[in-house]
């Protein structure tokens, strides 16, 4: 009897995946081109958000968000908890999606014949070999929107990725971006390939900004300032020549004060937004213990004043509802800047640096070597409301931030629409 069973179920198995085929070839044959994109984190989605509004009431696409998370052994949880996480947060914003893994297995991608995969960073080596860009781009087309603002000098690690070769479609920030391609492939490709589309992260300035749910300490109040911390990871970069070359983390030139700053600003908010691989780049390189880690967090926690977010959610809503953001971190620092709220940038002598994009981007940034032009900037910007580089600033952004008048998603969409239908 065991025995039967198992075969019924089988069998039953092996049906709804016929019907499943049959279904997506009906699909195809009348006109309807598939779209699959890639998430492999909760953070990635605002990368996708817009772009997936403007293409999902289409009639000729079927748009299919595929939870894959990734196993990077250089961020904490099990990939069940992972994929537990991704799909909590896309059933509470009522976001339809498939799992990408089945028994254990990532699915493979040609079983749900694609006409397009959007992929959701270069980085090949993160990734199962059969979704590796060489291999999905034998049957299917291959699009990537930058997950972030590329600032940093690392142009070489970044540009050769072998990845970008088999794309159909690059979507980058602006020209600048076309233009470093050309230098590394031909202008003729750079300009065949890629795309300036802005950032559609940012395009969550345009519309309607919401309050965070039980992100802030305390509720939202004319009396109350709020400012996230932003450290980031690269305590240093490892070279190919085993040698190490300072990275942008100064948090442990920065790390006391912030366990200063509530109590010296009740009035303050503060949320500490650590890059989510700071904390085990600090334990690997002995620079902190877990346990005076947790020691930390826990002091930093001991305010009313003080909350710390560890999950890398979307944090647009963060960023809209704050008054100012304090980082040493890189993307942050063009993402933040529509927001027209001060930055201030946390520097060293030896710090990387970063393209000539981002040098042009940050120059009327404030900044801070140490924790006291950190208390200048607090007293003198934010808490009496002097953002005396705001035009400045303001100037800046028009000039090197492309932003498209409905929307990087929107701007985007309707380049895939006329990739894949024709359409103009």
């Amino acid at each position: 009897m065991l025995l039967l069973i198992k075969k019924v179920y089988c069998n039953l198995r092996l049906l709804k995946q016929k019907l499943r085929d049959i279904y997506i070839h009906i699909e195809k044959k009348i006109g309807k081109k598939h779209i699959i994109f890639i998430l492999e984190n909760i953070e990635g989605w605002a990368n996708f958000k817009t772009v997936y509004e403007s293409l999902k009431d289409s009639k000729k696409l079927k748009l299919r968000i595929l939870i894959c998370p990734i196993n990077d052994a250089r961020q904490a949880g099990s990939l069940e908890n992972k994929y537990i996480k991704i799909a909590n947060f896309l059933k509470e914003n009522n976001i339809n999606f498939t799992s990408g893994i089945k028994e254990n297995h990532y699915i493979d991608l040609k079983t749900l014949y694609p006409e397009l995969v959007l992929f959701p960073h270069p980085y090949d080596c993160l990734r199962v070999d059969h979704y590796n860009a060489s291999i999905v781009s034998q049957y299917t087309k291959i699009g990537y929107i930058t997950y972030g603002f590329m600032l940093s000098k690392s142009d070489d690690l970044h540009y050769k990725n072998p990845f970008f070769q088999f794309c159909t479609r690059i979507f980058v920030e602006s020209e600048y971006y076309i233009q470093n391609f050309a230098r590394y492939y031909s202008m003729e490709w750079a300009k065949k390939t890629c795309i300036a589309s802005g950032q559609p992260k940012i395009d969550c300035y345009l519309g309607e900004q919401n309050e965070p749910d039980n992100y802030w300490p305390r509720p939202k109040s004319d009396k109350v300032k709020r400012i996230i911390i932003a450290p980031h990871w690269t305590i240093e970069w490892n070279n190919d020549d085993g040698t190490t070359s300072p990275g942008y983390c100064q948090f442990l030139s920065f790390k006391d004060i912030y366990l200063e700053l509530p109590q010296k600003y009740p009035n303050v908010d503060f949320v500490l937004r650590p890059h989510p691989l700071l904390y085990n780049t600090l334990i690997e390189k002995e620079l902190m213990t877990q346990e005076e880690l947790n020691n930390y967090k826990k002091d930093f926690l001991s305010y009313n004043n003080t909350a710390i977010d560890s999950d890398a959610l979307d944090y647009f809503d963060a960023f809209t509802s704050s008054d100012a953001l304090i980082t040493d971190g890189v993307s942050f620092l063009a993402e933040y800047l529509p927001s027209k709220k001060p930055i201030l940038h946390l520097i060293s002598d030896q710090y990387a640096g970063f393209n000539e994009f981002g040098e042009n981007l940050v120059k009327n940034y404030y900044k801070a070597k140490k924790p006291e032009e950190l208390i200048k900037f607090l007293d003198e910007v934010v808490i009496q409301s002097n953002d005396y580089l705001y035009t400045q600033r303001m100037n800046d952004m028009g000039k090197y931030l492309f932003l498209p008048s409905n929307g990087s998603g929107k701007f985007i969409a309707e380049n895939i629409e006329k990739l894949l239908l024709g359409t103009k």
